[in-house]
């Protein structure tokens, strides 16, 4: 009695996998192609102890493969597409580029205070500390210090509140040896660097909208 009682057990079992995998299938086909696939399915009888027919289920055929084995890779890199068509920013957080940005530069980033509204702009600078790299979801994060207290923002590089990112400086006073510098948020690493960084590109943007304002009057005068 024991055999016929595991062999029936087993005979269940070989049935509700089969009822199961039978529908999820046909399902499957019906969401990926949006019809029953045309390949007439199979059929299966669920048979009792005494080898009597209990009910008959319909086995389709499982779809082919998808062409692109990696199919999360492929969609990370259209995604990154859409959100940055120029490359500009993928190639500025690159791995394979040898001038990317690393640890320790000094970044502005200047982004839309209200989407849709494209008008008002405001812009942080401070150093890189980490960069997280997940495909669409990759950010940074910049530390700088505001009226003497430490301020810390974590951006998302395809972002589209971001307007433009622009380095400042690729390294500071020496190489940095670690990819996170959580330890600049001791006192000690407290510096002015990122404020005269900013001075500087300040004055140098200044500098340039006068002298193109003197080209402009000299052309006007015929000079």
């Amino acid at each position: 009695m024991s055999i016929i009682r595991r062999a029936f057990a087993s005979q269940l079992r070989t049935d509700a996998a089969c009822a199961v995998s039978a529908p999820a299938s046909r399902a499957y086909a019906t969401m990926a192609t949006g019809t029953i696939p045309k390949t007439p399915p199979t059929t299966y009888t669920r048979r009792d102890k005494f080898n009597k027919p209990l009910s008959t289920i319909k086995v389709f055929e499982p779809l082919p493969a998808p062409p692109n084995k990696d199919v999360l890779k492929a969609t990370h890199k259209a995604t990154i597409d859409i959100l940055d068509p120029t490359g500009q920013r993928r190639k500025m957080f690159d791995r394979n580029n040898k001038d990317r940005v690393r640890p320790g530069a000094v970044l502005m980033v200047e982004s839309y205070n209200q989407l849709p509204n494209k008008r008002n702009t405001s812009t942080f600078a401070g150093q890189l500390m980490a960069i997280c790299r997940k495909g669409p979801d990759t950010s940074f994060r910049l530390r700088n210090h505001v009226l003497r207290t430490g301020v810390e923002i974590r951006y998302s590089l395809y972002s589209p509140a971001i307007k433009e990112i622009r380095v400042l400086a690729h390294r500071t006073h020496k190489k940095a040896r670690r990819a996170k510098l959580y330890y600049l948020r001791q006192p000690r690493y407290a510096t002015k660097l990122v404020d005269k960084l900013v001075k500087q590109d300040r004055e140098a943007k200044e500098q340039a909208i006068l002298t193109e304002k003197r080209k402009a009057a000299m052309a006007r005068h015929g000079h």
